[in-house]
């Protein structure tokens, strides 16, 4: 069977709380498993992605005592089933009843006509509370991949391929019984990466990669630590376990950088090189920095600019407002001081007036007056006319 490598995918979409909103009808296959505790103490299950679920007590009292996992698959119609491989993984006898079920629900979603909208089928598997607690509280149950226990021990179980139960294999296969010890292995599941060399100062060995399809490709180191009496393991990518442990791709490398001197020149030639490497990023920096600096200062160039054009036109607007204003109290002045003006001129007007009507009325009183002493003057001429003439007239007789 070919060796797969380990890898992990990439995120497609943003990491969405809560439950997805159904958007209609299925257009695509899924898969998908229901977990139930009937037991009435809490159990716990890890899964390979590292996520950890409590499961609190049932409240049951009736039904049996039970971890159930619930596993259903529904298909696109336009999909092909090939479940021989489940069936294997299952690790069923040839006429065990429960594989002859999911077989049967198989081969009858086969005959399914294609414009059918779902094709599911589902069964349910489990492990009660004798088998748990025979298997020490907790177990690795093969056919779902999941750790399933006892809620105690949920901190010491870790789940055997993930990376934390992967390097806690390769910590149990060293024993504290021998001695001090310090094992090194080479994954390499696809085989492109090679043997590697060490020098260990005493000679040149060389490291063979082996496959292991339960690990990640990489260099594993297990050390048995005697102040704490257990082993720990360290995994490590190729690139980083030639820079840091002295691995090398090819025998006369290791002969060569393996002693102390020529080891020292590698690392100051690695150091010069570093050096220089960081001149550039230095010099890189740098250039940003001054960019970044000469962008400031043009921003800061074109607010000043825009603030002195701001200023202009507001000194510009406020002497034009100063200008009307000095205008319009110019005509405000004008205009009271021909107010003024017209006032004294219609006063005058008016008093000459008045004067020239006073002196009307004055010498039509004198013309009238004068025509009165007349008329006086002439009544007694008249009268002493006519006294004369009758004085006359008596005489003649």
């Amino acid at each position: 069977m070919r060796q797969l490598q380990h890898l992990f995918a990439s995120l497609t979409s943003e990491v969405v709380p809560g439950p997805t909103k159904q958007q209609g009808r299925h257009t695509c296959s899924a898969f998908r498993m229901e977990i139930r505790n009937t037991m009435r103490v809490p159990l716990f299950w890890r899964n390979a992605l590292g996520m950890v679920v409590h499961e609190p007590p049932s409240a049951s009292t009736t039904a049996g005592e039970y971890f159930y996992i619930m596993i259903e698959y529904e298909f696109d119609p336009g999909v092909k089933i090939d479940a021989r491989e489940l069936l294997n993984e299952l690790d069923l006898p040839e006429n065990h009843t429960e594989r002859k079920q999911i077989y049967e629900a198989l081969q009858s979603l086969e005959r399914e006509p294609q414009w059918h909208h779902q094709r599911k089928f589902t069964y349910t598997l489990g492990i009660d509370r004798e088998r748990l607690e025979a298997a020490g509280g907790v177990a690795y149950l093969n056919d779902v991949d999941l750790v399933v226990g006892f809620a105690k021990h949920a901190s010491d179980a870790t789940h055997p391929y993930s990376p934390p139960g992967q390097r806690e294999r390769m910590s149990n296969a060293v024993d504290p019984a021998e001695g001090f010890q310090q094992r090194m292995v080479l994954v390499d599941n696809a085989g492109v990466n090679g043997p590697r060399w060490i020098n260990t100062g005493f000679g040149v060995y060389e490291v063979t990669p082996v496959e292991d399809p339960s690990l990640q490709d990489g260099f594993y180191l297990t050390v048995f630590h005697h102040r704490s009496g257990e082993p720990s393991t360290e995994h490590h990518t190729y690139v980083v376990a030639e820079k840091t442990f002295g691995l090398y791709r090819s025998r006369a490398e290791a002969e060569a950088f393996g002693s102390p001197e020529e080891r020292f020149k590698a690392e100051l030639k690695e150091t010069e090189q570093q050096i220089a490497r960081d001149k550039v990023a230095l010099a890189r920096e740098k250039q940003q920095v001054d960019r970044e600096r000469h962008e400031m200062e043009r921003e800061k160039r074109t607010e000043e600019d825009r603030r002195e054009r701001e200023k202009t036109e507001h000194e510009a607007q406020l002497a034009r407002e100063r200008d009307q204003l000095d205008r319009e109290r110019e005509r405000m002045k004008f205009e009271k001081e021909r107010m003024e003006y017209e006032r004294q001129t219609f006063s005058e007007r008016q008093k000459f007036e008045y004067d020239m009507r006073s002196r009307d009325r004055k010498d039509h009183s004198e013309q009238t007056k004068a025509l009165l002493d007349m008329a006086k003057i002439m009544l007694g001429l008249v009268t002493t006319g006519l006294s004369l003439y009758a004085v006359i007239k008596k005489n003649s007789n």
